[in-house]
């Protein structure tokens, strides 16, 4: 809120103090450091993120009950779904799963 309001500007470090921030890092390894997000995202149930998202807003955005049902919803929908079957059977085999976004 301060932040908002008054336009203050923190460095890098206090962002990842107070929580703003996950990560920070150098220049010269930021690029790397995106690969492996992006590689990480790419490799995860694609088919949750948005539902997630939607949660997540929700939480924020509305009262309690709204954000429940948002997420009842989601994962009602993602036990069908293609993702969450590879991802329980990886998990009983001990595996990575292999998540194809649907």
């Amino acid at each position: 809120m301060r932040m908002a309001v008054l336009g203050e500007r923190v460095d890098a470090a206090t962002a990842f103090d107070w929580g703003l921030v996950t990560k920070a890092t150098s220049d010269e390894d930021f690029s790397a450091e995106v690969a492996k997000l992006i590689a990480k995202l790419e490799a995860g149930p694609a088919a949750a993120y948005p539902r997630i998202t939607r949660a997540l807003d929700a939480t924020s955005l509305s009262t309690l009950d709204t954000a429940l049902e948002t997420e009842r919803e989601g994962q009602l929908a993602l036990f069908e779904s293609h993702d969450f079957a590879e991802g329980a059977s990886a998990f009983r085999e001990k595996r990575t799963p292999q998540f194809q976004g649907r």
